[in-house]
């Protein structure tokens, strides 16, 4: 939750009360004790609003309380009340704050990038911005990052991890809670190419096998062509044959996982060898 300290206020007897943190349909308030005080009354009026106001009522020895069933985005007038046995008001302050926007709801999560997940949600209204959090399923990952609109983008992940994305509204009262959470599989990364020229005519291509990828397509275009040569494989070793010697051609490589999706891609560049001198 985002702890907000606005607005104290101080009435008789210097009580004071401020707005601990908000949420979509609540406000947790605090206050400073009163000595003579057997129970408090926090009160919520909405401002410029037709609707009711919502009051909870707390023992003398509380100095915290929570006001639920509230509208989201919406300005309250919260105000305290220390209260005698005889339920005399002793003392009373109150301050103004605004509950958070409603909860956003995400619509789709995806991956393009081995280290990225893009959220897609529903925008809400009264809503200033959003927060993306991301956790991991085992637990062991929790980060949250800002957002200013649909889609947000959480990056700083691993390759081929499944994570539990979710998304919260902010406004200046604070966030709403977290949306229902969905959970989305970032993809694999590229294959590390090596490349060689062992021959005027070709052009070998190596390199590591990629954790959880079941094949992987190259696309092979030559310098000042628009013509590609595309090559599925589930090996980890091509040779491009019958190529022209002392020209400059581009490898793009890419891997797919189990689901079908590519991961990143990683282009390299290999002369091949010149052509072979004329000895005649």
């Amino acid at each position: 939750l985002l702890l907000t300290f606005t607005g104290v206020c101080t009435a008789q007897n210097d009580i004071t009360l401020s707005v601990f943190t908000v949420t979509s349909k609540s406000m947790t308030v605090q206050w400073s004790g009163h000595s003579g005080a057997s129970s408090y009354k926090i009160t919520a009026t909405p401002k410029n609003s037709p609707e009711q106001p919502v009051f909870a009522q707390f023992s003398g020895n509380t100095v915290m309380g929570s006001v639920n069933s509230l509208s989201p985005n919406t300005v309250y007038t919260m105000q305290l009340e220390a209260m005698d046995n005889a339920l005399n008001v002793l003392s009373s302050a109150e301050t103004v704050e605004t509950t958070a926007p409603d909860v956003p709801s995400i619509d789709q999560a995806y991956s393009k990038n081995s280290d990225s997940i893009t959220v897609e949600f529903a925008e809400v209204s009264g809503a200033t911005g959003y927060i993306l959090r991301a956790e991991s399923t085992t637990g062991d990952f929790f980060f949250e990052t800002p957002a200013g609109e649909s889609p947000g983008t959480v990056v700083g992940l691993q390759p081929y991890t499944d994570y539990i994305l979710s998304v919260m509204s902010v406004n200046s009262g604070g966030r709403s809670q977290p949306s229902y959470p969905i959970e989305a599989r970032t993809v694999v990364v590229a294959p590390k190419l090596n490349t060689s020229s062992p021959s005027n005519g070709s052009i070998l291509v190596t390199w590591p096998p990629v954790d959880h990828a079941i094949r992987y397509t190259l696309i092979m275009i030559r310098e000042g062509s628009s013509t590609r040569l595309i090559l599925n494989t589930t090996d980890t070793t091509v040779t491009f044959d019958n190529l022209e010697p002392g020209v400059s051609y581009c490898i793009k490589g890419m891997a797919w996982d189990a689901e079908g999706r590519t991961g990143d891609d990683l282009t390299v560049c290999q002369i091949t060898r010149p052509p072979s001198p004329d000895v005649t």
